[in-house]
């Protein structure tokens, strides 16, 4: 089977379009963001002379990327002749949707696959959601007591990130690696292989999507043997269970905790690692992966048949701040103001992993603290996704913790 695929010159991307080629496929790739827009106009033509059975467009959102990416009327045109799937890394991170969407409307794809776990957005509605693919033959399994680190984050310092990792960095808990955009995959397959317990920050890239699941935390770290220390309320629940197959954190000293009861539990964390290792192997192998999304384009049954996470709720018409955007203080509730003429005064109810339950005008909300200063009665609740209306505080506490 023939192949073309459209791709940026991502150095993570490597191991995952790798797979392809692993499985026997005739791939032939198009790096698009080390071309010029007038270059693009070419693509169409340069994908027919392949005669590919379809077409694999890795996206990059236009506004963020910082270096040429093909305008839809192009994907369009290939889209026309041949079957396109959008591999998408990011489909809940709300920067995404207006893009995502225009696809679904002028692109003419016959598939849109997110793969960060989260199932909202354009494609949650329409299209596929999963995990990323690993390939664990890939990495080594090490045993523990050969490996020189005994937790360790490799990645960008953003969306949250620095909170965490620098006071464990700092407390002597974790090796940091910072990324290397230039560097080879290898380097940090690598680093990651050396440790025993591997730090994830679940938040999305631009920092207002709320958590998603990392490839590093759903694939990378458990193939590689490593306890994944997860976010708490991570959406990697819906995937795999915590405190069965790996552990949960809430803030620095949570963490803190979670670290020192793996050194004082090295068998017990160490058994936990190679379970969710197990199911990554069984679940999310590039075979299983790569056949769910062929069975979708009509051209054969899938290895097994994929989960499906939870629809969450969305707002099409939501517009997001400006990307990188400082963010704001937590929520004071101090700040919502009477919703009118004797109605009685907004109250907090509870605060639950750092989302406030406020009770207002006979409704009760819950709001993320990340969000800032929040006024319930001025906003338009469409803008703001992450905000839930709930007609009681029950409802509203079952719908926390529920996702956790």
């Amino acid at each position: 089977m023939k192949i073309a695929v459209l791709t940026t010159n991502t150095n993570n991307l490597a191991p995952i379009l790798d797979s392809l080629v692993g499985l026997g496929y005739d791939v032939t790739r198009f790096v698009y963001d080390e071309m010029t827009h007038d270059e693009h106009e070419q693509l169409p033509s340069l994908v027919e002379a392949i005669n590919p059975d379809w077409v694999l467009y890795v996206g990059a959102i236009v506004e963020h990327h910082g270096r040429p990416v093909p305008r839809v009327e192009i994907l369009a045109r290939i889209g026309a002749k041949r079957l396109l799937v959008h591999f998408c890394c990011d489909g809940a991170e709300p920067y995404w949707w207006r893009q995502l969407q225009e696809y679904y409307d002028h692109g003419r794809f016959a598939l849109q696959v997110n793969v960060d776990g989260v199932r909202n957005g354009p494609i949650g509605d329409r299209g596929f959601t999963t995990l990323c693919p690993v390939d664990a033959a890939k990495f080594r399994d090490l045993p523990w007591e050969e490996r020189a680190l005994w937790c360790g984050f490799s990645g960008g310092a953003h969306a949250g990130r620095p909170d965490i990792v620098y006071p464990l960095r700092d407390r002597d808990l974790l090796t940091y690696r910072a990324r290397d955009p230039s560097g080879s995959y290898a380097s940090y397959r690598n680093f990651i292989e050396q440790c025993r317990v591997g730090l994830n920050v679940a938040s999305t890239g631009g920092g207002i999507g709320g958590p998603h699941v990392k490839h590093r935390a759903g694939g990378e770290l458990p193939a590689a043997g490593c306890l994944v220390l997860e976010t708490k309320g991570s959406p990697l629940a819906d995937w795999f269970d915590a405190g069965e197959d790996y552990l949960e954190y809430d803030g620095v000293e949570g963490a803190e905790r979670q670290i020192i009861w793996a050194r004082e539990h090295a068998d017990v964390a160490r058994a936990m690692a190679q379970r969710m290792r197990a199911k990554v192997i069984e679940r999310h192998s590039p075979t299983a992966f790569w056949s769910q999304v062929t069975e979708r384009l009509g051209l054969g049954p899938a290895l097994r048949r994929a989960p499906e996470a939870p629809h969450r709720h969305w707002a099409p018409n939501y517009t997001p701040p400006p990307f990188g955007a400082a963010p704001l203080p937590p929520v004071a509730v101090s700040r919502l103001p009477t919703p009118g003429p004797g109605a009685p005064p907004p109250r907090l109810l509870q605060t639950y992993h750092r989302v406030n339950i406020v009770a207002m005008n006979g409704h009760v909300f819950t709001v993320p603290q990340g969000l800032g200063p929040v006024d319930l009665d001025r906003i338009d609740l469409s803008r703001y996704p992450m905000i839930k209306r709930f007609a009681d505080a029950p409802s509203a506490h079952r719908s926390l913790v529920g996702r956790r």
